[in-house]
Order: structure tokens, then C-alpha cells, then sequence
């Protein structure tokens, strides 16, 4: 009977092992667009590179004007991450359909207006939940982040 007990233990243990690991994420590649460095300037992304990952300003890698469409093929192809303040980026379907069909991955940071200290307290605490997000959600992907650092999973139409 002690053997039984000991070899439910163990199939129940490994069976439960998976829950417990924790997968490492390397370096993640972020890019920022317009509308949120005008904002933060250099605070948010000081703030992920100092947590290790590597940030891309949209200023540095697209033409001031250039369309949505234009460059989020880009940050799909690149698999980078895609932080942005635009909420109706899900809402105009030429830009969801660049988003869906590019793969891309987007953190939409939904407060209203922040100070760049304070976006970059908000992305502080919420990156440990964006990026178990990144390790678990097969892109393309979308989340909200909100001022409170709450970190929400988006429903988005496939049909569109």
C-alpha cells in the first residue's frame, strides 16, 4: 500500500512539474511609435533597456508620415514587439488586417495622459505579465495595458 501511495505521489508530481517551471525569455525587441515616445520621450525605453531588452523608436527606422500599414509588416517579420497608445489601431480594419496578417504582437497602453515617468511605472510593473503574455500567446496578439498596470488579452475578429 506504501508503494501505491509513493508511485501516486510521483505520477501526480510529474505530472504537476510543468505547471512550476518557469520558461526564461531573453532580450525582448520592442519597437515604440510616435504616439507614445511624444509622450514618454526616453523614460519608458530607458526603463526596458535597463530591464534588459532592446527598444526601437519608429523615429529611427520610418519616416516621419509613414503609414501604419506601411510598417507593421516590418515589426512582424522582425518579431519585434509593438507598444503603442493607439487604441483604434484594432478599430480601422486596413490597420487590423495589417496586424493580423503581419503576426504582429502590440501592447496598447490605454491611460489617458501620463507623464513619461508614469508610463514608464506602469510598464514597469506590467512587463512581468506581458511577457509571461509573450511566452504563452501565439501571435499575432494584441493586449491592453492599463493605468493601473493591468494587463489585458484582446478578442480580435480573424474575419476582417
Amino acid at each position: 500500500m506504501t508503494e501505491d501511495v509513493a508511485n501516486a505521489s510521483q505520477r501526480v508530481s510529474a505530472y504537476q512539474a510543468p505547471l512550476f517551471r518557469r520558461k526564461r525569455i531573453g532580450p525582448t525587441e520592442m519597437v515604440f511609435v510616435r504616439d507614445i515616445w511624444r509622450i514618454c520621450h526616453d523614460d519608458v525605453p530607458n526603463m526596458l533597456r535597463a530591464a534588459g531588452h532592446i527598444v526601437h523608436l519608429q523615429r529611427d527606422i520610418h519616416k516621419t508620415g509613414a503609414l501604419d500599414v506601411d510598417w507593421l509588416p516590418g515589426v512582424g517579420a522582425a518579431k519585434w514587439i509593438l507598444i503603442t497608445k493607439d487604441q483604434n489601431i484594432r478599430k480601422r480594419p486596413i490597420e487590423l488586417r495589417a496586424v493580423l496578417n503581419s503576426k504582429v504582437r502590440a501592447f496598447v497602453l490605454t491611460a489617458g495622459e501620463m507623464t513619461g515617468a508614469d508610463q514608464a511605472a506602469v510598464f514597469q510593473k506590467a512587463l512581468p505579465r506581458m511577457l509571461r503574455i509573450l511566452s504563452k500567446t501565439k501571435a499575432p496578439f494584441m493586449a491592453n495595458v492599463t493605468e493601473s498596470s493591468r494587463v489585458e488579452l484582446l478578442h480580435l475578429p480573424r474575419d476582417v
